[in-house]
């Protein structure tokens, strides 16, 4: 039984670059954790709380609000501000609660750490497979719906397939670099483009307002609506979806000096977030009325202003697309080689293995979203509804 590890020990070595383990042990015990990418942030190698807030934001601000006018016809407005707020909320509690936890677990860089510390080795790949599967069905998501853009724009299904392809090689190109700080620049384009396009939307809803009229010339809406139990699930889940970026907290914080200020990310993500989920959502509804919201929103005005928005809203499309897969093979990365020094590395090596991991995982997503243009998901989602209304 060898003696216990001495903090101030384990604290010089790194200092001098030698220790790239998170987690220090001692008769099978830990003695104190440490951050593995520690050594980098004695330099400038590190993110500020507005570039992460920037991510973070290009992430929530993506597909989600074009449904939020879907919504509020759905359940009505009342509840869709109720729902859109308290889940906000709750999201802004939730991650408040997990950069705690990151503060007072400096080696944690993952949900896979936060699986090792509170239920072992089990836990840890159960989470980790969760976050790579989530994170891969969100980008096939986003490239289906960039294919499904680029055919409301060019109304030639074969060009929207091929360009299809090149939103997923897009995809690729992106997840290659393993810092945040290189997506960081697309992820403010990311926010102007998705936020431009809703306004725009918005802006010619509101110019149009007497083509939404019914025969009588009015546009009906309604503050309270009851679409039963199934409609209900899925509007709530629709606007948990919207809020579902907690992967990326663990990540973030790991690449800031100080991870307690990713908290002021949060914030700036909650708030800017929660008011334009409302805007555009009330705002689309009221101006359009019942019977000519549909889902995804940019499809509500005209031809030609619908090919503006798509075309505008195309960098987010594929930009938000992104952040999942890097925070999933970001967190695989670490797995792979934690306590090695491929970990912190930018040699060749290092770069061509993240084109095979890349790859593989676009190969994955493409298989999905293939799966989802021949109907598959929507057949087994359809079943599913049916089978929880009674059908």
């Amino acid at each position: 039984m060898g003696e216990p590890l001495e903090k101030d020990s384990v604290e010089s070595d790194t200092e001098r670059g030698t220790v790239d383990k998170t987690r220090v042990y001692a008769n099978d015990k830990p003695v104190v954790e440490i951050d593995a990418f520690e050594q980098n942030k004695n330099n400038s190698d590190y993110q500020e709380f507005k570039t992460l807030a920037a991510l973070l934001l290009a992430e929530t601000l993506a597909l989600g609000v074009l449904n939020f006018p879907k919504i509020a016809s759905e359940i009505g407005i009342v509840p869709t501000i109720i729902a859109t707020i308290g889940l906000a909320c709750l999201a802004w509690v939730t991650g408040y609660i997990l950069v705690d936890f990151k503060v007072n677990h400096p080696s944690v860089m993952s949900f896979a750490d936060v699986g090792q510390l509170i239920g072992g080795p089990i836990l840890k790949w159960v989470l980790l497979t969760g976050v790579l599967l989530s994170g891969i069905f969100i980008s096939a998501s986003h490239t289906n719906s960039g294919g499904t853009a680029l055919l409301e724009m060019s109304s030639n299904a074969r060009c929207s397939v091929l360009l299809g392809l090149c939103i997923a090689l897009l995809c690729f190109i992106f997840t290659i670099p393993r810092k945040y700080e290189h997506t960081a620049y697309a992820a403010f384009i990311s926010c102007f483009s998705i936020v431009v396009a809703c306004l725009i939307t918005i802006i010619a809803c509101g110019v149009n307002r007497d083509s939404w009229g019914d025969s009588n010339g009015e546009v009906t809406w309604k503050a309270f609506n009851n679409p039963g139990l199934v409609g209900v699930i899925n509007s709530f889940t629709e606007i948990v979806f919207a809020y579902g970026g907690h992967a990326f907290i663990f990540s973030a914080t790991a690449e800031m000096k100080n991870p307690n200020d990713f908290k002021k990310s949060l914030a700036v993500v909650q708030v800017v977030s929660t008011a334009f989920y409302i805007t555009i959502g009330v705002g689309v509804y009221v101006l359009v009325g019942d019977a000519n919201v549909v889902s995804p929103a940019l499809s509500i005005p005209s031809h030609k202003v619908e090919t503006i928005a798509y075309a505008i809203a195309m960098i987010s499309i594929i930009v938000s697309g992104i952040i999942p897969v890097l925070t999933g093979l970001k967190q695989l990365w670490l797995e792979l080689f934690r306590g090695k020094p491929m970990l912190t590395s930018n040699s060749w090596k290092a770069n061509a293995l993240i084109y095979i991991i890349s790859t593989n995982t676009i190969l994955l997503k493409s298989y999905i979203d293939s799966c989802k243009r021949n109907n598959c998901m929507v057949y087994l989602w359809t079943e599913w509804s049916n089978l929880a209304g009674g059908k």
